[in-house]
């Protein structure tokens, strides 16, 4: 019979894996979730840390009544299933449990003058993985290749996390007459997601982002979008006149 000591490592063993390739766990954003509180509650039954687990329960509250993947959902919908992000809003709870050994923390100062210039960098531009690795470094924790943690130094930790994501590319397999899914070698930066008392004001989004939350007519509601990439003087107030008096537009449903 195995002993309880062993029965944790192995739990411990299983976080690991689910940060670092939660599709092997997971096929969706909701299961990933069911395991992740899973393997916590577990751990924190083994180790008899009843009162911090109900906290951490209480944290989840954050992302709403549909869990946290249902906020991502709402927000960005359900092209991608969410996974990596998922597992690491956890991760950072499995850390603050020392459930998850992660790599080096940013002292105060890189972290500081990361947080200063992140809206600045970002907010109206387009950026791939590759490119966020460059300006910011290596980061403390990669969730499933495309989701970059970077983490401070203080008591208790505070984490950033790039969410890179664009839909699996299809290639045509040349003398088999089939097709293969793959992901993007560098998918674009869709938004950061920071510190904050609320999850619609802890995104900072990107370009790509801001089209995969409010689609192609983002810029009706955006007036920072009035450069020259954006709509030409009074196009703006006349297309959203026209939006508000079609009712196929105006009443259908929106991201918020």
């Amino acid at each position: 019979m195995r002993t309880i000591d062993e029965v944790r490592q192995r739990g411990l063993d299983n976080i690991a894996g689910i940060v670092t390739r939660p599709g092997m766990y997971a096929a969706a954003g909701r299961e990933m979730e069911f395991a992740c509180r899973d393997a916590l509650g577990d751990l924190a039954f083994i180790d008899e840390r009843d009162t911090e687990h109900e906290a951490a329960r209480e944290r989840l509250h954050f992302y709403g009544k549909r869990g946290v993947v249902g906020a991502f959902d709402a927000v960005f919908g359900t092209a991608s299933n969410h996974v990596a992000e998922v597992a690491s809003v956890f991760a950072e709870i499995f850390h603050s449990f020392d459930y998850l050994e992660i790599g080096p923390k940013r002292d105060q100062s890189e972290w500081e003058e990361m947080c200063s210039g992140l809206v600045g960098a970002h907010a109206m531009t387009d950026t791939r993985r590759s490119a966020v690795l460059e300006r910011y470094g290596k980061p403390t924790l990669v969730v499933d290749t495309r989701v970059l943690c970077y983490v401070s130094d203080a008591l208790p930790a505070r984490w950033i996390f790039f969410d890179c994501w664009e839909p699996r590319g299809e290639v045509y397999q040349e003398g088999k007459g089939g097709i293969l899914s793959q992901p993007h070698a560098d998918p674009l930066l869709r938004d950061i997601r920071v510190p904050s008392t609320r999850f619609d004001s802890s995104l900072v989004l990107t370009l790509w982002g801001k089209l995969q939350r409010w689609g192609p007519t983002w810029r009706f509601d955006h007036p920072e979008a009035d450069d020259e990439n954006g709509y030409p003087p009074d196009v703006r107030e006349a297309l959203r006149a026209i939006q508000a008096s079609d009712p196929s537009q105006s009443l259908g449903p929106r991201r918020p």
